[in-house]
């Protein structure tokens, strides 16, 4: 990327690294560092045109079982949400 100096990058971050979520620290963290990643390599690649973004979807999992009202999350599907992120 930076020899073509073209370049774009998309990051999967989570809504737990945003908002955090009961005796998921670790996860958490590493989602939320995924995003600080995502902004420094946005600022470093600027100057080569090399665009990075991060996304936070949140899908119904095992993880998300009882965050969200149960209506929200059964629509919640990863194959509902997965088009939205491609």
């Amino acid at each position: 990327m930076r020899k073509q100096e073209f370049g774009r990058i998309v990051n999967i971050a989570s809504a737990s690294g945003l908002y955090g979520n009961f005796g998921q620290a670790n996860y958490s963290a590493m989602k939320l560092g995924i995003a600080g990643l995502t902004f420094t390599l946005c600022k470093e690649g600027a100057k080569r045109n090399i665009m990075a973004n991060v996304v936070a979807p949140l899908a119904k999992s095992q993880m998300t079982e009882g965050l969200l009202d149960k209506n929200l999350n059964d629509k919640l599907t990863p194959e509902s949400v997965a088009p939205l992120v491609a």
